[in-house]
């Protein structure tokens, strides 16, 4: 067994995470411009590994919204206690953003967050989705760090004053967010994708 705990490729890690490797915290899959059908194994398997993780970097790659909704389910994970997910410079558009912000609401083990450099997107409502997911899960750590947008600049903060200014969500704010968002998370027994 391989005793680092990080996994440089797509193979080396598909083979530790089926092999439930206790000693694997990191993938590290990254700058390497696979696409969606070459990282799907491995996104899948992240899916079916029970135990917690520290930092998941697939920046860098091609992946597309299709393996955006995917790593958005793993992260909905509430099993799942994740630091890190890097996907920033890939082919995300605005229903990946979406689909991670409701994602989060569920997940309150990430604390760092980078999207920058992939295609353009509805930055208003990229902003309200992940300012109701800190209306939703307002435990979240004050020194988080998401850059939707820009690298170096964290957007958490700014996001956190409003959600902060706004309160809590109603529950028809909280039905509606799932009737309208396609991408939307198993949340509370009431919303699926």
């Amino acid at each position: 067994m391989d005793l680092s705990d990080t996994a440089w490729t797509i193979e080396d890690g598909v083979r530790r995470l089926r092999a439930f490797d206790f000693c694997l915290a990191k993938i590290r899959v990254s700058r390497k411009k696979h696409s969606d059908s070459e990282l799907e194994p491995l996104i899948r398997c992240l899916h079916r590994r029970p135990m917690p993780f520290r930092e998941v970097h697939l920046d860098g790659n091609l992946l597309t919204d299709e393996m955006g909704a995917l790593l958005a389910t793993f992260l909905a994970g509430k099993r799942f206690d994740i630091e890190a997910l890097h996907l920033e410079n890939n082919q995300f558009t605005t229903k990946t953003y979406l689909a991670l912000a409701v994602a989060l609401a569920d997940n309150v083990s990430l604390k760092f967050l980078t999207l920058y450099g992939n295609q353009q997107v509805d930055r208003r409502r990229v902003d309200a989705e992940f300012v109701e997911t800190l209306r939703l899960e307002p435990r979240r750590e004050r020194n988080s760090l998401w850059q939707l947008y820009k690298v170096g600049r964290s957007d958490f903060a700014r996001l956190k004053i409003a959600a902060d200014a706004l309160g809590p969500p109603s529950m028809l704010s909280q039905l509606r967010r799932c009737e309208i968002n396609p991408f939307a998370i198993k949340r509370h027994g009431f919303c699926f994708f």
